[in-house]
């Protein structure tokens, strides 16, 4: 199987079905957890002594169909021999050759890729190797489904339709019919002839109403209405479940009602936050309200069929990160809860409001958050208290501009070798030796003044910084055809050729472009407040006052943009303003361009030997690779108060 993170799995094609054996260290290094885990479903909770169930550890088994939490005597430097396995629908999990853990999972996973195991160590210290597969030998006496089970675990539908189809005539009122029936349900399914899969279920339901599939038959039939866009009939479907329905289905079917709701806006999601294909249909509706009536549905599905998704799924996760790009922040912190994985949102809105200090308390036990936070606060005295391993002072290191003591912690780390030699401007090294580093290399591009040598097609997993690098070579419109005007990236495109057209005179131009930038939607996404919000926000105002002069409709125009309240929890907005027309401002230590802007209010109140001078200053400390449009309209104000 192919595994994103403990949180996420997903199985072949991204549908997230894959067996994973999991191993997960505990707090106090004492106990260990142990999972099988599918989609995310979770078929058997730990109990306490009490009977009453740990949330702690039903947390960790998200996903789970069989779980346990155990005191097994593991020693530190111990070699132990794991055991998985697969028989017909058994999963097995030994360790020494004990029997650990055993589920029973009565639809097994099939189709291609599906008879693989994932393997996780996570928060373990654990190593392995010696892996050895074994298939044991056909059996003597077979079931008759053997041969078209064999055929749809491996996705030949087409075949595995025949043989199903000739044992449901073969062996009438069996339980070989019934998962025949089933399964050539499932087969159409694929094949997404609805009507035949249908028929299918149906004739199941009248001839098996009692068998242990019958829950599974309806969450199919349900299943198909969900694709279908037919919700009414989904829901009838899914309200016939039993009360003693496998917790994965109703899990399912809770998972489903949710899909159906965000599958048109799935491009909204954190697993896809700089692209807005049809950002039309997105903006065309009260999204906010339509959130919140997805989580009236979840709240009323998950009490009736009595189960829910945890916060981590990924169908749910998505719904703070689609609050954020509408500014609706306090609704993450009503709602969701900080201790689950949903803490990248949370994370996020903390950045976003410039209260990044909270993750200290949230996650005061978490090694990684408080090292980003404190990093990000650059609290370096701190974080070099804390953390003393090798990699920790390297970075603190780098973050303080002691550059050589970095690089004798830096070994054989190729990546941390690439850090160091862009912060020490060694440029063509960077470009010579480390092409496979996309960052590295296209910060390198940047440095060295070669950016016009970058393609964006090139490097799909950084377009951030591969469309900069095209923006700096003039090239905005190639961006500005292929990301659509709300898009940060887009923006500053569309900001760098304003710079370009203005220092040129070309003011109509320049006037055109802001009616569509003025008119456009703003993305309240992390990236695109600190990548944007300055084109949206600032550079309208500070275009026409470049052409009339007039502080006071400035300023009016930048108080407005204060006031928005869309912006009273949004930090960098906030001190983006607060630089600009107050004297005395103090921005939130997150803000990283105070001496930008504070140098643009002493060219606003008429201070123009004094904004050189700290322009001058500024841009004396910035390394070449650190290049930015914002940049670029700096050194362009620079240059107009010289003459």
């Amino acid at each position: 199987g192919i595994l994103d993170d403990i949180w996420n799995i997903y199985g072949p094609n991204g549908t997230g079905d894959v067996y994973v054996f999991s191993l997960v260290g505990s707090s106090n290094d004492k106990t260990a957890n142990f999972f099988i885990t599918r989609d995310n479903s979770r078929l058997l909770k730990k109990l306490d002594e009490d009977g009453k169930q740990d949330l702690t550890f039903a947390q960790w088994q998200s996903g789970s169909i069989a779980a346990i939490e155990t005191d097994w005597p593991f020693e530190k430097n111990k070699v132990y021999r794991y055991r998985y396995e697969r028989s017909g629908n058994y999963l097995r999990f030994f360790i020494n050759d004990e029997l650990l853990l055993e589920a029973f999972d009565v639809d097994i996973l099939a189709g291609p890729g599906f008879q693989q195991f994932g393997i996780e160590l996570p928060y373990t210290h654990t190593y392995i190797d010696n892996i050895k597969v074994f298939n044991r030998p056909l059996a003597q006496k077979v079931s008759p489904l053997a041969v078209a089970d064999t055929y749809f675990r491996f996705g030949d539908y087409e075949q595995a339709r025949a043989y199903y189809e000739a044992l449901n005539n073969a062996y009438p009122g069996s339980d070989v019919q019934a998962h025949s029936l089933y399964r050539l349900g499932r087969c159409e399914t694929e094949f997404r002839e609805f009507l035949k899969a249908n028929n299918y279920f149906q004739a199941f339901l009248v001839d098996f109403p009692e068998h242990e599939l019958r829950d599974y038959v309806i969450y199919e039939i349900g299943r198909i209405s969900i694709m279908q866009r037919n919700l009414p009939e989904a829901k009838k479907w899914f309200r016939k479940l039993s009360q003693s329905a496998p917790e994965r289905v109703r899990r399912l079917a809770l998972m489903a009602i949710l899909k159906y709701y965000l599958e048109p806006y799935k491009d909204l999601s954190r697993h896809n936050p700089t692209r807005i294909m049809e950002p039309e249909k997105v903006f065309s509706i009260d999204m906010v309200a339509y959130l919140r009536k997805i989580e009236d549905e979840w709240d009323e599905w998950a009490l009736r069929l009595d189960t829910h998704l945890m916060d981590e799924h990924p169908v749910w996760m998505s719904i703070p990160f689609m609050y954020i790009r509408f500014a609706e922040f306090e609704r993450i912190h009503e709602r969701y809860n900080a201790q689950s994985p949903v803490h990248w949102g949370i994370r996020e809105t903390y950045m976003i409001q410039g209260r990044i200090e909270q993750m200290l308390v949230d996650y005061a036990d978490d090694e990684g958050k408080v090292k980003e936070t404190l990093y990000r606060l650059r609290r370096w005295d701190e974080f070099n208290e804390r953390f003393t391993k090798d990699h920790d002072k390297r970075a603190y290191y780098m973050a303080t501009k002691q550059y050589e003591k970095a690089y004798e912690l830096i070994g054989d780390n190729a990546s941390a070798m690439a850090s160091y030699l862009l912060a020490v401007g060694r440029y063509e090294d960077v470009i010579k030796n480390y092409r496979t580093d996309d960052y590295k290399y296209l910060s390198a591009l940047i440095g060295a003044g070669r950016t016009d040598l970058v393609q964006l097609d090139d490097f799909p997993t950084e377009n951030r910084l591969a469309s900069l690098c095209v923006i700096l070579s003039g090239r905005e419109q190639e961006i500005m055809d292929q990301y659509h005007i709300t898009d940060h990236i887009h923006k500053e495109a569309l900001a760098s050729l304003l710079i370009r057209l203005a220092s040129k005179g070309n003011w109509s131009a320049v006037n055109a472009h802001l009616l569509d930038l003025e008119a456009s939607k703003f993305d309240y996404w992390l990236t695109s407040i600190t990548r944007s919000a300055w084109v949206k926000f600032a550079l309208p105002p500070l275009m026409r006052f470049y052409q009339t002069g007039d502080r006071e409709s400035l300023v009016k125009e930048l108080e407005a943009v204060r006031s928005d309240p869309n912006h009273a929890d949004t930090h960098y907005i906030q001190d983006m303003i607060g630089c600009m027309l107050d004297e005395d401002y103090e921005p939130n230590v997150l803000f990283r361009s105070t001496r930008i802007f504070k140098s643009l209010k002493l060219e606003i109140d008429g201070k123009r030997t004094e904004a050189v001078a700290q322009i001058e200053e500024l841009l004396k400390n910035l390394k070449p690779h650190n290049r930015s449009v914002l940049r670029n309209f700096i050194e362009w104000r620079l240059k107009e108060l010289k003459k």
